[in-house]
């Protein structure tokens, strides 16, 4: 079946501009990592045209599905992989970097964050004000679940501690918790695998006072084009 792009030009919610007027941290929670991360990756591509991307692998140091890191949409310069034991490494980007994330995973601060990124250029525009802010999903938190508070209050600290370096992060992970109430926007990317994505939907269940998106909103993908599009495996690689 060919997926053809359609979009309701008069529903702002299709193309997330609620997460365009500033910086706003959406976290993604689904029971398909497949499905999570592809969802993940056309929201963070719908606001940004060249996000970073941070994976943390599986024990075996690879995904166990393909996901837009294994299939080459993130430029090298901007893709971070990090194993779970958290000493393996980076394959996308050079030790020093790996360790500088790993760093503020286990103590936040916005000098942490700032030597992972020093080294990469501002976007204008990336979720916040112009010059100002990089955009940065994070895929797979909950296999570093033990590195989060785990209380929203203190949650809310880390992501406070990102926003203040100039850097927006998008989450995703399959394991949700209370902590996902610290984020502006909580999505549920609701497919129980990658072959059944056209039927799967994504929905709300928080959304600040005022956005387009309404807490128990639930849209189709077929209806959001960079999700569908990546769903679909017809994406276009994040610009270098």
């Amino acid at each position: 079946m060919k997926y053809v792009r359609t979009m309701d030009n008069d529903d702002p919610r299709c193309d997330f501009s609620d997460l365009r007027g500033g910086p706003k941290v959406p976290v993604l929670w689904g029971s398909s990592r497949a499905v999570l991360n592809r969802v993940l990756f056309g929201l963070a591509t719908a606001v940004s045209r060249a996000p970073y991307w941070v994976e943390v692998q599986g024990q075996g140091g690879t995904s166990e599905e393909l996901g837009p890191a294994d299939l080459g949409w993130i430029p090298p310069e901007r893709l971070f992989t990090l194993g779970t034991l958290l000493g393996s490494g980076s394959s996308g980007r050079p030790e020093p970097v790996a360790f500088a994330l790993i760093s503020f995973l286990r103590d936040p601060s916005p000098g942490a964050i700032a030597e992972v990124m020093k080294l990469a250029p501002r976007e204008p525009g990336a979720g916040g004000t112009a010059g100002s802010s990089r955009l940065v999903a994070i895929a797979n938190v909950d296999r570093v679940d033990q590195l989060w508070p785990q209380t929203p209050q203190a949650m809310r600290e880390v992501v406070r501690a990102f926003l203040r370096a100039g850097v927006v992060p998008y989450f995703s992970t399959q394991k949700p918790t209370k902590r996902r109430e610290a984020a502006d926007f909580v999505f549920e990317a609701a497919a129980s695998s990658l072959g059944s994505w056209r039927t799967g939907t994504l929905r709300c269940e928080k959304a600040p006072q005022g956005a387009a998106w309404k807490e128990g909103d639930s849209l189709a993908f077929t209806r959001l084009p960079t999700i569908a599009a990546a769903l679909s495996g017809k994406t276009a690689a994040a610009v270098g």
